[in-house]
C-alpha cells in the first residue's frame, strides 16, 4: 500500500492547472461541489458581499440552485470579467438561454461548452473552428477526443498489439475494471461492486479490482495509496506521472499501465461495468492478452445523462441530441462486442435485446443482499431509541443518494399530509447529494418530525433502515428510472421492513405487483401519503408485506449471483 505523495501532487496539480488555464470561473464552480458544508457556508457568506452575481454564486454553493437561477434571471447583461462568471453559472444550471443578450455568449469556449452541455457535439466543435486562442484550441482537442471515443468501430490503438501469454489456470481469475470504489467513494455502484467481488472470492474465484486512471487523486484524494484493501479485497490504482491530454490518450495509457497487473495476476477474464470508456479499456486489454471480456450494464448511459439535466427543457433537448444518439449507439455496439453481458433488471435485459445483443449472451444479476442481513431481527422503536431518536410515531424514510430523481421531496410532502390528518408520522432520510439543501428546506416545515443526518457509514445506514416502520422509494417517472433497479429496497426487505415504491417497471418487478410491497402512482405525494397511512393504521398488512419481502430477499443473495458469474466465466473461451 505505497503512498507516492509527490506523484499524487503532480497529478492533482496538472488537473487543477488545466482547469485554471481553461477557465478559472468554471473550475471554481466544479470545486464548490466538493467543498464540505462546513467550508462552503462561510465562503458563501463571503460571496454574498460581492453584489448580485456574487449572491447567485453563494446560493449555488449552498445548494439552492433555483434561488441561484432566479438571481441570474434578474441580472442585466454583464461586462468585463463578470461575463465569464455569469455564463459559467448559467451553463452549469442548464440555462444557456440566459446567455442571449449577454456579450459572453459570443466567447467561443463558452458557446462550445453550452452546446456540449446540451449534447450538440458538432455544433460545439463548430463554435471553436475559427478561434486560435489557447483555451479554445485546448478545449477543441478535448471535444475531438470525446468525438473519437463515440465514433463507431473506434478501438484504442493499444488493442492492435498482442502480448504472448503463459498457460492460465482453469479456475476463474477475474480482473475487475471499475470506475471508482470503496473506501474513497460510497455509492450504489461501489457497494454493488464490492459485494460482487466478495461473493466471487467466497465462491472460490480469484479476484482483483482496478479503478480508472488517475482515481482517486483526480477527485481530491491526495493521500491515495497505490492499493487499498477493504474486507480483504484489493483495489489497485492506476496513477502514472502523466495522465494524457485527451480521453483517448488517457484510456490508451491506462491499458498499457495495466499490462504489468495482467502479467502478475494472470486473469482468465476481464470484467468491467458501464460506461463505454470502461468497455473500451476492457476490450483493448483483452485483445492485447488474448482474453475474453465481459460487460456489466448497470444503466443506460445516455438516459442517465439526459435525466441529470437541471431543467425540463434541457432534458428534452438532451434526449433528442447528437450526443444522446452517439452514446446510445456506442453502448449497444460494445455490449454486442463483449464475450458476455450481465445486467441488473429484466427491463434492461429486454432493452439490450432490442439493441441487438443476443438473448443467450445476457445474464440477469439483479441487485442482491448479503445473506447475513436475513438473520437480523429488530423492532423499529427500539432501534430509534438506540440511535437517540423518538421511539413514538410512524417513521417512513430512506437511506439513499439525495438526487432529484429519487423523489425524496415527495416523501417529505407525504409525511406532511399525514400529519395534517392527525397521524403522528415522521420522516428520516439518510444520505447526501445535490438535492440535500432543498430537502432540508422542505423538512424545516416538519420541525422535529424530520431527521436528515447526512452521509452515514454502511453499518449505520442499515441501522437507520431498521429504525424505519416503512421504506419509501418514490422515484420519479423518468427514462432512467424505468430501467434501473435500486439496491436499497431489497436490503429493506431483507431487514423486514415493508416498502412503498413508485409505479415503474423495475420496481413493480421487485415487489411483485403489491405482493411484497405497495406500488403507488409515480410523482404523487398524495399517493405516497395514502399508502403510508394504510401501513400506519393496518398492522396486519404491515406484517404481511414485511414477511413476504423477507422471503423474496432470501432468494436474492450475492452467493446465488456468484454461482451465475462462475458458470459464465468457466464457459468462456480464451479470447472470445
Amino acid at each position: 500500500m505505497t503512498l507516492n505523495l509527490p506523484r499524487n501532487l503532480r497529478i492533482a496539480a496538472t488537473a487543477v492547472a488545466g482547469h485554471l488555464l481553461d477557465d478559472p470561473a468554471r473550475f471554481a464552480l466544479l470545486a464548490s461541489q466538493r467543498f464540505p458544508s462546513g467550508f462552503a457556508k462561510p465562503v458563501a457568506a463571503l460571496l454574498d458581499r460581492f453584489g448580485p452575481l456574487g449572491e447567485a454564486y453563494a446560493e449555488w454553493m449552498r445548494g439552492h440552485r433555483d434561488d441561484a437561477v432566479a438571481k441570474l434571471e434578474n441580472l442585466p447583461p454583464q461586462r468585463g470579467r463578470k461575463q465569464g462568471l455569469f455564463a459559467n453559472l448559467a451553463i452549469a444550471a442548464d440555462r444557456p438561454d440566459l446567455l442571449e443578450g449577454n456579450a459572453s455568449a459570443t466567447a467561443p469556449v463558452l458557446e462550445a461548452r453550452a452546446k456540449w452541455q446540451l449534447g450538440e457535439l458538432s455544433q460545439a466543435l463548430a463554435a471553436l473552428e475559427h478561434s486560435y486562442a489557447p483555451s479554445a484550441r485546448k478545449y477543441r482537442r478535448v471535444l475531438e477526443g470525446e468525438q473519437t471515443l463515440l465514433t463507431p468501430i473506434y478501438r484504442l490503438p493499444s488493442s492492435a498489439m498482442r502480448i504472448p501469454q503463459a498457460p492460465r489456470s482453469s479456475a476463474p481469475r477475474v480482473l475487475h475494471l471499475l470506475t471508482n470504489s470503496l473506501p474513497h467513494t460510497q455509492s450504489g455502484y461501489t457497494l454493488r461492486s464490492h459485494e460482487i467481488l466478495k461473493a466471487q472470492r467466497d465462491a472460490g474465484m480469484a479476484v482483483l479490482a482496478v479503478t480508472r486512471i488517475g482515481y482517486p487523486v483526480t477527485v481530491g484524494k491526495l493521500g491515495a495509496h497505490d492499493v487499498d484493501i477493504v474486507d480483504g479485497i484489493e483495489y489497485h490504482r492506476v496513477l502514472p506521472g502523466r495522465l494524457g491530454s485527451t480521453m483517448p490518450d488517457r484510456l490508451d495509457k491506462q491499458v498499457r499501465e495495466l499490462d504489468s497487473i495482467v502479467a502478475r495476476f494472470q486473469p482468465t477474464v476481464i470484467h468491467t461495468t458501464t460506461n463505454y470508456t470502461n468497455a473500451l479499456v476492457a476490450q483493448s486489454l483483452a485483445a492485447r492478452h488474448s482474453l475474453p471480456w465481459t460487460y456489466e450494464v448497470r444503466g443506460m448511459l445516455e438516459k442517465t445523462w439526459a435525466t441529470s439535466r437541471a431543467t425540463e427543457a434541457a432534458r428534452e433537448a438532451a434526449a433528442s441530441s447528437e450526443r444522446f444518439q452517439l452514446m446510445h449507439a456506442r453502448e449497444a455496439e460494445l455490449a454486442k462486442a463483449a464475450s458476455h453481458v450481465f445486467t441488473i433488471s429484466s427491463t434492461m435485459r429486454d432493452e439490450l435485446v432490442e439493441r441487438g445483443v443476443p438473448a443467450d449472451k445476457i445474464s440477469l444479476i439483479p441487485n442482491s443482499i448479503d445473506g447475513q442481513l436475513l438473520e437480523r431481527s429488530s423492532v423499529p422503536a427500539e432501534v430509534r431509541a438506540e440511535l437517540g431518536l423518538p421511539s413514538e410515531g410512524f417513521w417512513a424514510g430512506a437511506v439513499s443518494s439525495l438526487v432529484d430523481y429519487e423523489g425524496h421531496d415527495l416523501l417529505i410532502d407525504a409525511v406532511g399530509q399525514m400529519r395534517t390528518h392527525g397521524i403522528d408520522a415522521r420522516v428520516l432520510i439518510a444520505g447526501d447529494g445535490a438535492s440535500r439543501p432543498e430537502l432540508l428546506q422542505l423538512a424545516n416545515a416538519l420541525g422535529d418530525a424530520a431527521h436528515l443526518p447526512g452521509r452515514v457509514s454502511p453499518e449505520l445506514a442499515k441501522r437507520y433502515v431498521e429504525a424505519l416502520d416503512a421504506v419509501v422509494v418514490a422515484r420519479r417517472d423518468l427514462e432512467v428510472t424505468r430501467s434501473v433497479t435500486p439496491l436499497k429496497p431489497i436490503e429493506a426487505m431483507a431487514l423486514g421492513r415493508p416498502v412503498v415504491v413508485s409505479d415503474l417497471p423495475p420496481l413493480r418487478e421487485l415487489v411483485g405487483e403489491n405482493k411484497r410491497g405497495v406500488v403507488v402512482e409515480a410523482d404523487s405525494a398524495t399517493a405516497v401519503s395514502e399508502a403510508l397511512t394504510m401501513l400506519a393504521t393496518d398492522a396486519s398488512r404491515n406484517v404481511e408485506l414485511a414477511a413476504a419481502g423477507k422471503q423474496f430477499a432470501s432468494s436474492m443473495t450475492w452467493d446465488s449471483a456468484a454461482t451465475e458469474y462462475r458458470r459464465v466465466f468457466t464457459d468462456l473461451e480464451p479470447g472470445s
